[in-house]
């Protein structure tokens, strides 16, 4: 039971946030660890390199710079740990948020789908309790040696009944179904504006907008979902009720004409029939008052999340507005790392260049041969500084795709806003700025277009006017002669 119930409570807008924010952080953890076994690695490489340096009895002087190099290392190292032990904590922090929050959801579906199922467990007694007084019937028309056709009647109530019961009793079984949740139990989809900050606070602008649009679908889907219920309720139960009552009319009426040409014996009996008959109308009616009442309720339901699903397009239209801010502000940082790894490159490769010169000018002087260790070394450095600007040109072309997509989505918001028909026309004229420039400047042109066509057609309709008032005036004049 709450395996199944933990797997529906995934949907959940509140949980879908805390789930992202968790693996987010995740991922963050990956590449902080893969960061500090980087600079483990390198440290190493270093030491042993002091080791055989020291073995050759190399001068201090390149001693020392190793040194100091390992130093700065492992600074950088101290650093990487501490970073991964905040990170962490902020994992285990958010991890036992989305626990107790899926807690809390679970529990609250749990208690409802027990009252729900005690609720369906009577109604299954009941249907049982009817099936046992049409057997004893039975037993008793049979007994007293009544008529086929009303042992008939009994026979086919009981088996109608028996029916009944098989469908109850699976009912009961089938309860904790994933629709049936979705339609009953689940608990409404409402986020609340602090939860949806966090958002843009703690997830990057692709995944954010990704999180903001399921918030959006699960408030519609929820409205949907109780639009479908109200109109399930007037479909099966009010109809079936009216047909009913309608029958019991009919019979009462059919009734009411036989007393008039029947005989004194049988109209006493045809009088008790339509006392039998109107209880039976007013008990059937009974149960067509609750059931409206029931869809009353369900409508204030419906307003409530309708009303909700404004308030969250409201508040969505803002939120994907602060993402893309932020999604271009990243552009701007990895713009600005390209600039300046641009010009330490620059400056990194003139002084290899250089030195590679040095030390050959050098080698003709001694008249020796350099050895291609040490101009490889050199070499592998110009690449190394070569390849962090490649990968940070390659890093902001995919910032300025993930600005695109971002902008994309919000407009998608902003559709699905105007597809649900909950939007006022006050959330149009708030955000229009969410909208491409492009359609604004084609909206702004068709508007002119139509205004100059209306103005042409007024004055050709006054011209015809006046041509139609002077024959008017020509036709009255004779006939007054006339008299």
């Amino acid at each position: 039971m709450t395996i199944k119930i933990t797997k529906i409570v995934i949907r959940h807008p509140v949980v879908r946030i805390r789930i992202n924010i968790v693996r987010h952080i995740v991922l963050r953890i990956r590449r902080i660890k893969i960061i500090r076994r980087i600079r483990i690695v390198r440290v190493r490489k270093l030491v042993i390199r002091i080791r055989k340096l020291r073995i050759k009895k190399v001068s201090i002087k390149i001693i020392r710079k190793l040194t100091i190099r390992v130093k700065k290392v492992r600074i950088l190292v101290k650093k990487v740990t501490k970073h991964l032990k905040i990170t962490i904590h902020k994992k285990t922090v958010e991890h036992r948020r989305l626990v107790i929050i899926r807690r809390k959801i679970v529990r609250h579906i749990k208690i409802k789908v027990k009252i729900h199922r005690v609720i369906l467990k009577k109604r299954v007694i009941r249907a049982k309790l009817i099936l046992k007084k049409i057997t004893i019937k039975i037993r008793i028309a049979k007994k007293l040696k009544k008529p086929a056709v009303v042992i008939k009647r009994l026979i086919k109530k009981s088996i109608h009944i028996k029916k009944i019961v098989v469908i109850r009793i699976t009912k009961v079984k089938t309860i904790i179904h994933k629709s049936v949740i979705l339609r009953k139990f689940h608990p409404r989809p409402i986020v609340h504006k602090k939860i949806l900050i966090t958002i843009v606070k703690k997830l990057p602008a692709k995944r954010a907008i990704r999180v903001v649009k399921h918030v959006v679908h699960a408030v519609r889907v929820h409205v949907t979902i109780l639009k479908r219920v109200i109109t399930r309720i007037i479909k099966v139960r009010v109809v079936k009720i009216v047909k009913i009552v309608r029958k019991i009319t009919q019979r009462i009426t059919v009734t009411r004409v036989q007393i008039r040409t029947a005989a004194p014996a049988i109209r006493v009996k045809l009088i008790a029939k339509i006392k039998i008959l109107q209880a039976k109308k007013i008990t059937v009616h009974k149960k067509l008052i609750i059931i409206k009442k029931v869809i009353r309720h369900k409508k204030v339901i419906l307003h409530k999340a309708k009303i909700h699903l404004k308030v969250t397009i409201k508040h969505i239209a803002i939120i994907s507005k602060k993402i893309v801010i932020k999604a271009k502000k990243v552009t701007v940082i990895i713009k600005k790392k390209v600039v300046k790894a641009k010009i330490h490159a620059k400056i990194v490769v003139k002084r290899i260049i250089k030195r590679i010169k040095i030390i050959r000018m050098k080698a003709k002087k001694m008249k020796t041969v350099v050895h291609i260790r040490i101009i490889r070394r050199l070499r592998i450095r110009i690449k190394i500084v070569k390849r962090v600007v490649i990968k940070l040109r390659i890093k902001l072309r995919i910032h300025r795709t993930v600005v695109k997509v971002v902008r994309r989505h919000a407009i998608v918001v902003k559709r699905t806003c105007i597809k649900i028909r909950a939007c006022p026309c006050k959330l149009l004229k708030k955000f229009k700025h969410l909208y491409h420039k492009t359609k604004k400047a084609l909206h702004k042109k068709a508007h002119g277009k139509g205004k100059k066509a209306v103005k042409k057609a007024k004055k050709v309709v006054k011209k015809a006017k006046k041509a139609v008032k002077k024959p008017k005036k020509v036709v009255k004049k004779p006939v007054l002669k006339k008299k």
